[in-house]
């Protein structure tokens, strides 16, 4: 991504749905991650330092559907912060196939409410 951006306009927001390679395509985007606003990828790992290292200038959230059990207590906002859940919960609802989508907010910049 950093070589196809480089001379085009950066995105605010990049989406990512690469089946199991998500995590490869945004090591490739270094230098484009620093002026992202948002992203969204599958998650693939279970390691959560492939997320936390990558991603240090971001707040984390996984997304969950209105009727997801861990939305219980979190508030109408389909972003619930991995910090308030917990990394292990999130790789356990990922084993069960409950949920895999994680969003990145640049720290500073508004968190959208859907």
């Amino acid at each position: 991504l950093d070589d196809f951006f480089e001379k085009r306009y950066k995105p605010d927001f990049i989406k990512s749905d690469c089946e199991g390679l998500d995590l490869e395509i945004f090591r490739g985007a270094k230098e484009l991650l620093k002026t992202t606003k948002y992203f969204q990828l599958e998650m693939c790992s279970i390691v959560k330092d492939d997320y936390e290292k990558l991603f240090l200038d971001f707040d984390l959230f996984v997304l969950l559907s209105e009727n997801h059990p861990l939305r219980r207590g979190q508030g109408s906002s389909t972003f619930t912060p991995i910090e308030k859940l917990g990394w292990e919960t999130v790789f356990d609802s990922m084993r069960l196939g409950e949920t895999n989508i994680l969003c990145g907010v640049r720290k500073g910049v508004p968190v959208p409410q859907f």
